[in-house]
């Protein structure tokens, strides 16, 4: 067993990108719920005065991190981060930034495949799970926050 896993992550770390990611977020309404209530229908328009009419889109931005696995683009990444998102970008450890597609999600491994347009990339390889056996380590590797 490894002492440290510095050294892997130093020499993965080439191959982190931190994942941004913008969704639209439907808010609902945010006061006393006022229908069925007596003098509901009555308070309606004064509370649409203050909170607008709901429910309202906006914008949420999110991020998360994902593993460069092909020289030419493909980074593997997390379902929950990306799914839903209108706009996704990667920024690389040399901090340059692109734009991404979902190339595809599995919900139920919370996996995501994303493309960006590059060549020459850095990249992990992955391990093979079927020569694992229970008790063995496995690192995850990630930089969420940039």
């Amino acid at each position: 067993m490894p002492s440290s896993f510095a050294e892997l992550a130093h020499r993965l770390s080439p191959a982190v990108v931190n994942v941004k990611v913008t969704k639209v977020m439907q808010t609902g309404f945010q006061g006393p719920e006022l229908h069925g209530t007596p003098h509901g229908d009555q308070f309606g328009d004064f509370f649409n005065r203050f909170f607008g009419q709901m429910p309202r889109n906006h914008p949420s931005q999110g991020a998360g991190s994902g593993v460069i696995i092909s020289e030419d683009g493909y980074i593997l990444s997390n379902n929950h981060v990306v799914d839903g998102a209108k706009e996704v970008s990667v920024t690389l450890a040399n901090k340059n930034e692109y734009s991404a597609e979902v190339i595809g999600l599995d919900p139920k491994t919370d996996l995501a495949v994303l493309k960006i347009e590059a060549k020459d990339l850095p990249k992990a390889t992955l391990g093979n799970s079927e020569s694992l056996k229970v008790g063995d380590w496995v690192v995850a590797i990630g930089n969420p926050f940039g």
